[in-house]
């Protein structure tokens, strides 16, 4: 199986690039966690995107997740199984509701 290119949405990449900056100065026992974690995600999304599991239908889209255990983060993505993309939509922290708007 080919490898799927993982995009970031533009959305997806300030709530990374936000919590990065938040994890690194909150969390000094573990400062890169969430940035390994992000990193593996997209790693395994891109070999097995199905790795995400389905969320709900947003229009035509099946929006699924993936957790972060470590972080208690979630990635919100869109698989494009005819193009071999997985578009990173959010990342979402449990503690801010139950989910982003998608």
């Amino acid at each position: 199986m080919k490898a799927f290119r993982v995009l970031i949405a533009p959305e997806a990449k300030r709530h990374i690039d936000a919590i990065t900056v938040w994890w690194r100065e909150n969390r000094t026992k573990n400062p890169t966690l969430f940035e390994d974690e992000i990193e593996a995600a997209i790693a395994r999304l891109a070999s097995f995107p199905k790795v995400a599991r389905p969320y709900r239908e947003v229009g035509n889209r099946e929006i699924r997740r993936l957790c972060l255990r470590g972080s208690n983060h979630y990635v919100y993505c869109v698989i494009y199984e005819d193009r071999e993309l997985v578009q990173v939509v959010a990342v979402w922290h449990t503690s801010r509701g139950p989910g982003p708007s998608l």
